[in-house]
């Protein structure tokens, strides 16, 4: 399962805010311990969340409440959320006109909405996901 690194999430949100000067502020540990969470595992060495769709839940819903950076958290947040499906294979479709549902979803306290969200946005049939639960 490929993941997201902290310095990736920086380059998303450089990408979104168009800062590419280096100045930007961001709370590197706090970023760091929210690229790990997803991938946490309990005292059984299983996965806390166990498919994609989950951890990818959790990346955006983790950026989008405790704004680790200093602007465009929301925005990063769903780009994360999307690209760390993308780079597992899961490709979203009719989405572009339901992002600010999306918006709303990653900002409540749970993720129920929003696993619902990606799972109401992937295609009915195809290709199964390897890592899908």
């Amino acid at each position: 399962m490929n993941r997201l690194t902290p310095e990736q999430l920086v380059l998303l949100n450089k990408k979104i805010t168009g800062d590419e000067s280096g100045d930007l502020r961001v709370r590197f540990s706090e970023l760091e311990e929210i690229a790990q969470i997803p991938y946490e595992q309990n005292e059984r060495f299983f996965y806390k969340y166990k498919g994609v769709k989950e951890k990818a839940a959790e990346l955006g819903s983790l950026i989008a409440k405790r704004e680790p950076f200093e602007k465009a958290n929301l925005e990063t947040a769903v780009l994360a959320l999307l690209t760390l499906l993308d780079i597992n294979n899961y490709r979203l479709i009719n989405y572009s006109q339901d992002i600010e549902t999306l918006c709303i979803y990653l900002k409540e306290p749970e993720t129920n909405n929003v696993r619902q969200w990606i799972k109401d946005h992937l295609p009915k049939e195809g290709v199964q996901h390897l890592f899908d639960t």
